[in-house]
């Protein structure tokens, strides 16, 4: 009998806690989980001044160019910054060794990284992202883009000068464009060839012509002079031009062609 009794309060006493369960869960929930207000902490907030993507425009190979962003802190609380990834040959000193940034609420820092061109020819577009503790933005890229090309720029390309085909008695000149696109003022200090003889190379300035089709201030054309009396058949000769650019203060050519007899 006291068993029963103990049971009937025990169906009450549940009965009772499930119509106050109801009576505080909002309308349309159904899981029976208690709505807690939270209220948001202080946080950081990262922005970027500027563009992400730098464009170098036209770099020569073994220089450094360099660009800086600047990171502001509009939060709350400090910001943390570090390096997350990286997809070009670039160094940013702030996060060497792993390093991170903080930045106080209010407050802003520069982040300067440095894109080293070493021997990439041609397009370029890389960049690094960066990690932040902003609960908004938990990283952000930063991006390099540009053109790549030789110190001393060579046309036609491949630092090969046509001759085509020649008689042995007859003389042929063809002419060769010679620039530094960052240095309008590079000089010609000396021009040799393997047949002097033969072969005369003479620098004489860029026409004006010259100067805007291919977009420089400065610069040569080597007039490439073949005398008469070549040997028969193919041949390919050196042309070395020194000058005053320090990237490139000896520039080494071909010369080829082919020569026939003159019947």
């Amino acid at each position: 009998m006291v068993r029963w009794i103990i049971l009937s309060v025990a169906v009450v006493a549940l009965t009772a806690i499930a119509t106050l369960v109801a009576n505080l869960t909002p309308a349309g929930r159904t899981d029976g989980a208690f709505k807690i207000s939270t209220k948001e902490g202080p946080s950081p907030r990262a922005k970027l001044d500027g563009d992400p993507t730098h464009d170098f425009g036209t770099m020569s190979q073994s220089t450094t160019g360099t660009h800086s962003w600047t990171v502001h802190n509009e939060g709350d609380a400090d910001l943390e910054l570090w390096m997350q990834s990286s997809t070009c040959m670039c160094t940013i000193t702030k996060f060497a060794d792993k390093k991170r940034a903080i930045v106080k609420p209010g407050e802003s820092t520069q982040i300067d990284l440095e894109w080293e061109t070493r021997d990439s020819m041609g397009e370029f577009s890389k960049g690094a992202t960066i990690g932040t503790n902003d609960p908004t933005q938990p990283s952000f890229p930063l991006n390099v883009k540009g053109m790549v090309h030789p110190p001393i720029i060579v046309i036609p390309n491949d630092r090969i000068i046509p001759i085509g085909s020649i008689s042995s008695d007859e003389a042929k000149t063809v002419y060769v464009a010679f620039f530094a696109p960052e240095q309008a003022d590079m000089k010609i200090l000396k021009v040799a060839t393997s047949q002097p003889d033969l072969i005369v190379v003479t620098p004489e300035p860029l026409r004006d012509e010259d100067l805007k089709s291919f977009k420089v201030k400065g610069g040569y054309r080597l007039k490439v002079d073949v005398k008469p009396g070549m040997p028969l058949g193919n041949f390919r000769d050196e042309v070395v031009a020194n000058t005053d650019h320090k990237l490139a203060p000896e520039v080494k050519l071909a010369v080829s062609g082919t020569v026939t007899g003159p019947i």
